[in-house]
C-alpha cells in the first residue's frame, strides 16, 4: 500500500507543479466548478475469498481467481483551482462467473467448480490535480481511498451454491484525459487502480461524459 501511495502522490505532486508553473496570471487559477458525471466502468478484478481459498488447482496451492465486467459508475466534485479539484465516485453492477477444475488428493481433476465474483457498491473520494494542455483538453491525476462491496458466489454441484459478502478499503490511484465537447460538457476517459490488496485487487477503464456548472 506504502508504494502504491508514494506513486499516486508523486503522480499527482507532478501535476500540481505543472499547473502553477503553467498558469498564466492568479486571476485565471482562482475559480470554483461544481460537476457531475456519468460513466461505463470496465472493471477487472482479482478475488480471494474464504469461500474457494482452501481449494487447490493445478500448478497452484492458492485459487485467486480473475474476474472482469461492466458497470456504470457515478461522480461529482468541484474544482477549487484551475489545476486542483476533489470529487466522489459511486460505482456498482457487472459480475462474472468462472469455471475451475479441483485436484482430489490423489491430484485427479474433480468436477467443475463455478466461482463468480459481482461488485455491489464501490464508494471513493479523491484529490484530484489538473494539467490544461490548452483550453478545450487537459490531463489530471487521481488520489485517494476507496471502499469495495463485493459478492464472492461459489456452486461446486448442480443446484448448490454459497455466497459471501466481503468490504474492502485501500487506498485508489489514476489518471485521466478530457476534452471539451460544448461549454459545460466534457468527454473523460480514465483508468483507476482503486483497491490493491490481499483479497482483492480491482482496476476500472472508464469513459463518459461530465457536465460543469
Amino acid at each position: 500500500m506504502l508504494e502504491r501511495y508514494r506513486l499516486g502522490t508523486a503522480l499527482l505532486t507532478l501535476l500540481l507543479f505543472s499547473g502553477f508553473a503553467t498558469s498564466p496570471a492568479r486571476a485565471d487559477i482562482l475559480q470554483f466548478t461544481p460537476y457531475l458525471g456519468v460513466d461505463a466502468m470496465i472493471w477487472e478484478a482479482t478475488a480471494d475469498d474464504t469461500l474457494w481459498r482452501n481449494f487447490r488447482i493445478e500448478d497452484s496451492d492458492v485459487i485467486s481467481p480473475e474476474f472482469s465486467s461492466t458497470g456504470v459508475r457515478f461522480r461529482g466534485g468541484v474544482n477549487i483551482l484551475r489545476f486542483l479539484g476533489v470529487e466522489a465516485h459511486v460505482g456498482m453492477g457487472g459480475s462474472q462467473r468462472t469455471t475451475i477444475r479441483e485436484l482430489d488428493n490423489e491430484d485427479e481433476l474433480t468436477a467443475p467448480i463455478s466461482v463468480g465474483y459481482r461488485v455491489d457498491r464501490l464508494t471513493s473520494a479523491f484529490v484530484r490535480g489538473i494539467l490544461p494542455l490548452g483550453n478545450d483538453i487537459g490531463i489530471y491525476g487521481l488520489l485517494g481511498i476507496t471502499e469495495v462491496k463485493g459478492t464472492h458466489r461459489l456452486s461446486d454441484e448442480p443446484g448448490f451454491s454459497q455466497s459471501s459478502q466481503r468490504t474492502t478499503t485501500g487506498t485508489s490511484f489514476g489518471g485521466g484525459v478530457e476534452a471539451r465537447l460544448l461549454e459545460n460538457l466534457h468527454l473523460t476517459l480514465e483508468y483507476v487502480s482503486y483497491v490493491d490488496e490481499t483479497d482483492l485487487e480491482l482496476t476500472a477503464l472508464l469513459g463518459g461524459l461530465r457536465w460543469s456548472f
